[in-house]
């Protein structure tokens, strides 16, 4: 039996070339890792490459302490909304609730309806309201962000509404 016999499909090998084979293995595989070149056995091994072992680390810049406290947005202006005359005239009353998202730079550039009013006119006067107000922009770690802010507005009943004999 030789050192390599083929049964079935499956080759053999004794343990002196398996032993050999992972030897050269071994070899490689170290020569890969410490990026130095194969070992020559009239030279002997040589030494391990330090800068491939050695990870090249850049100086970051120094990170400035923030001294400003972290902050949600802040309402600036309110606007009002609009009771229109069909609002009045019915003598709608309610709040509606809103979810605005306020950019880095203060603006609305979104508004959607949390809560309604009851009353789809009363609605619609609110987000528009809603589009027109500005705001302090929120502050996280010194870095101005986007922020979504819950506004609420409320319509009064009509003057007339609270006397009696109105309906």
């Amino acid at each position: 039996m030789g050192a390599t016999e083929s049964k079935g499909g499956n080759v053999l090998v004794n343990a002196r070339m398996s032993h050999t084979w992972g030897t050269l293995f071994f070899t490689l595989c170290a020569a890969l890792v410490c990026s130095c070149a194969p070992t020559n056995r009239l030279e002997g091994p040589r030494t391990p490459s330090t800068t491939f072992m050695t990870p090249r680390i850049r100086p970051s810049k120094a990170v400035q302490p923030c001294d400003k406290p972290d902050r949600n947005a802040t309402l600036v202006y309110r606007a009002e909304p609009e009771y229109t005359a069909e609002a009045e005239a019915d003598s709608m009353s309610g709040a509606a609730m809103i979810r605005v998202l306020v950019m880095p730079d203060g603006s609305v550039v979104e508004a959607i309806l949390h809560a309604s009013s009851g009353f789809d006119v009363l609605d619609e006067a609110a987000l528009k309201a809603a589009m027109r107000c500005t705001f302090e922009p929120a502050m996280i770690d010194c870095t101005l962000r986007d922020a979504i802010v819950g506004l609420t507005f409320r319509f009064p009943p009509a003057r007339d509404a609270g006397r009696p004999g109105a309906r």
